[in-house]
């Protein structure tokens, strides 16, 4: 079972990492890591002893899952979001057994049964005598040790001081069932968000809107502004306290303030990203650009000033100052920029579609002139160019189909590990683009560059596992040549080679 708001270490003393409840049944996790430049964060969803989430540390983003044994856990993960088979393995252990318990006998006098029911944390709460839940020396001894037990209280200990007071310092979310009077307790409230920034959701009206507590709170954790008050979303030091913790928190800040060029330059200092909930003036400010596309080149995916992102296509740089970026972050900015064109408010078709579109190809035009072209970025230009988008009245357009098959001929060509990837699982036969002689010529690239593990293997030639379907486009044919080059290569966890074995047998192809 997991701990939460204890210290675990990670492989043998390598780390530390501590969870905690995080908002709305989410579990955070915190974690420190030798050879890191900072702080890794974790967020996650727990179900049957088993954590699923993201990760991220320095400049890197990843899938990472965590199974929880007694007094420890065994976690697996992989850089990147996209799935795939998690090779990078820690193993944690708790650094003390909790003294909780001791605490509990020594402080308090609970029957032998109550005592009993601390120590096997048995946690089956329809079990339990409904006068303890309305005992105040139980619920103290319970919401001491965790938190959230709270809910489980009489309304009349929900109202209790000292008991909510115990469960919020132990987890700062338990506020959410407390009374209504004790939500609008001063300093019960910045108990919790002094534990838990989030837990400014269920403070009353009236604490959400002081500035003291939610100066606490954004200082905690910088998305807390979510629940401040219209009032201080539109205060500089707030807002400013928010984005040093967390940049993206500039989202949630007033429009006058999303202006400020000194608060929108902290928040992209902290999350480049965040230069996406800039103003529309300082989104297309030069410096701001530069500052956020210089710490993160992928920030350019959020510019929305198309004379920024033309100066870009045609010589990589932004008010001459050249600059590295991903060509494929290019193409998707420009689809955003013309996508919002394309629709009013109501989210219906503007009359000038056509003209849109044709702009839209230009542009794209001047990106696959100007710039070196991967194979993402080939890709991303014949997904959306020439989906829903492609011109339909223009003489120096090519057939729509030769064009996108030539598009993905040549990303074939680059050889490209990414693309191939892409090829196989992000574009989707259309009923005007046939790739699919294509199709193995990327898959077998793509098995080419992988370890050729059995997870390799299904990645490959598998659409859906559950439905036994092909990739689309590959033959039973090379689907074999695969299945026995990955039996003969023997490579892979046994999970993954139970997994694989599974599939043929089910899909008939052995």
């Amino acid at each position: 079972m997991i701990k939460l708001n204890e210290e675990y270490s990670i492989n043998s003393d390598q780390g530390t990492i501590v969870f905690a409840e995080g908002n709305k049944g989410t579990v955070n996790a915190e974690y420190e890591i030798q050879g890191n430049k900072g702080k890794g964060k974790i967020n996650g969803t727990l179900q049957n002893n088993v954590l699923t989430g993201t990760f991220h540390v320095d400049a890197a983003t990843g899938l990472i899952q965590f199974t929880f044994i007694e007094n420890g856990f065994d976690a697996k993960w992989k850089q990147g979001i996209e799935p795939g088979p998690m090779k990078g393995k820690w193993t944690g252990s708790l650094n003390s057994q909790s003294e909780s318990n001791q605490s509990i006998n020594e402080k308090t006098s609970l029957s032998p049964e109550q005592l009993k029911w601390f120590e096997e944390e048995t946690w089956d709460y329809e079990k339990v005598p409904k006068e303890w839940f309305e005992s105040k020396q139980f619920m103290l001894a319970d919401v001491t040790k965790y938190g959230r037990d709270l809910k489980y209280a009489s309304d009349k200990l929900k109202d209790d001081k000292e008991i909510v007071l115990a469960a919020v310092t132990n987890v700062g979310n338990a506020l959410e069932y407390a009374s209504d009077k004790l939500k609008d307790d001063k300093e019960i409230v910045l108990a919790a968000v002094a534990n838990v920034g989030n837990a400014l959701e269920y403070a009353s009206d009236k604490l959400k809107n002081d500035k003291e507590i939610v100066l606490v709170a954004v200082a905690n954790y910088g998305r807390a502004l979510e629940y401040a008050s219209d009032k201080l979303k539109d205060d500089r030091e707030v807002i400013l306290a928010a984005v040093k913790k967390d940049g993206r928190t500039l989202s949630d800040a007033s429009n006058n303030l999303k202006n400020n060029r000194e608060i929108v330059l902290e928040a992209i200092n902290n999350k480049p990203n965040s230069i996406e909930y800039a103003s529309d003036e300082l989104n297309a400010d030069p410096e701001i650009v530069l500052t956020a596309m210089s710490q993160d080149a992928h920030a350019l995916y959020y510019v929305r000033s198309e004379e920024i992102l033309k100066e870009l296509a045609e010589n990589s740089s932004v008010a001459g100052t050249k600059i590295n970026f991903k060509v494929r972050d290019l193409v998707s900015a420009v689809q955003r920029l013309f996508e919002k064109k394309l629709f009013d408010e109501d989210g219906d078709v503007k009359d000038e579609f056509e003209t849109i579109c044709n702009d839209w190809f230009d542009f794209n035009q001047i990106i696959y002139q100007n710039q070196t072209m991967d194979g993402d970025a080939l890709l991303s230009i014949a997904q959306v160019q020439f989906n829903e988008y492609r011109p339909s009245s223009r003489d120096d357009v090519r057939d729509v189909k030769e064009y996108t098959r030539d598009l993905l001929i040549e990303a074939i060509e680059l050889n490209d590990e990414s693309l191939a990837d892409i090829l196989c699982y992000g574009l989707s036969p259309q009923e005007y683009v046939d790739y699919s002689d294509l199709a193995e010529k990327a898959c077998e690239l793509l098995w080419n560059k992988s370890e050729k593990s059995y997870a390799d293997a299904l990645m490959v030639i598998v659409t859906d596992e559950d439905e036994f379907e092909l990739t689309a486009g590959i033959s039973e044919e090379f689907a074999k040549k695969i299945i026995k080059e990955a039996r003969e290569i023997d490579s892979g966890e046994e999970e993954d080679k139970e997994n694989f074995e599974n599939f043929v047998s089910e899909a008939g192809l052995d």
